[in-house]
C-alpha cells in the first residue's frame, strides 16, 4: 500500500501550543487525504492518548511507533511549521527517511 507520512511537532510544554500543532497537522492532512492516503502520527497520538491511554507515553514509545509506520511510507512530508527545525521526533523522522531512501518533501502549512 501506498500512503503519505505526515510528520510535523508536537511537543511543548504548552497545552495551547500541541493544540494548535495538532490542528494545523489534522487541516493538512485533510487536505491531502483529497488525493492521497495519508497517516498523520500526531492525530493518532494525540487522539490515543487523549481517549485510550492511561498515562501519557515518553518520547521513545512514540517514535517506536512513528518508525515502524514511516518505514512502510511511499513519501514523507514534512509540515514546515514554527517548531518543525527544532523538533526531535521530526529530525529522527527526516533522518529515518534518509536511510529508508524514502523521498522527502517540505510542505507550508
Amino acid at each position: 500500500m501506498s500512503f503519505i507520512y505526515l510528520a510535523s511537532p508536537y511537543s511543548h510544554p504548552s497545552t495551547h501550543v500541541r493544540h494548535f500543532r495538532m490542528m494545523a497537522a489534522a487541516n493538512k492532512a485533510a487536505k491531502l487525504t483529497d488525493k492521497h492516503t495519508v497517516y498523520c502520527p500526531v492525530l493518532h497520538g494525540h487522539h490515543l492518548e487523549m481517549f485510550g491511554m492511561s498515562e501519557v507515553k515518553c518520547h521513545d514509545f512514540w517514535m517506536k511507533q512513528c518508525l515502524n509506520m514511516l518505514k512502510c511510507a511511499s513519501e514523507l512530508h514534512v509540515l514546515c511549521m514554527d517548531g518543525w527545525e527544532e523538533s526531535n521526533g521530526v529530525s529522527q523522522e527526516i533522518e529515518f527517511a534518509h536511510f529508508c531512501n524514502i523521498p522527502i518533501f517540505y510542505i507550508d502549512i
